[in-house]
């Protein structure tokens, strides 16, 4: 629940991490969510402008995943949609805007 709190190249690391915390074998999940968008990209986070996060689409998501895999010589299936799930995008919060998704996502590897 906190990848959108990251740069796309943070989110590599996280992956990359967690990766090495899990055991070394098939049908391992990893499941979360996270605040994502109907457009993948960059933007400024909460209070502060400047600290800039990555929030995904799920094609960009997917993206991620694989290029995690690349990197760490894994093979992962992927399940992520698009919701608007616990109150997004209903103005409480100074980071949202009308395209904002919650992300929800599973991935096992293979």
């Amino acid at each position: 629940m906190i990848l959108h709190l990251f740069t796309w190249e943070e989110q590599l690391a996280v992956f990359q991490n967690a990766i090495r915390l899990l055991k070394p074998e098939k049908g391992v999940l990893i499941i979360g969510q996270a605040s994502g968008s109907l457009e993948a990209g960059t933007t400024g986070r909460g209070h502060d402008p400047k600290r800039q996060t990555y929030r995904h689409n799920v094609e960009s998501f997917e993206r991620l995943v694989k290029k995690v895999g690349d990197l760490t010589e894994t093979d992962w299936n992927v399940k992520a949609e698009l919701d608007t799930g616990l109150s997004i995008y209903d103005g409480k919060r100074t980071w949202d805007d009308p395209k904002t998704r919650r992300l929800l996502f599973e991935i096992e590897k293979i």
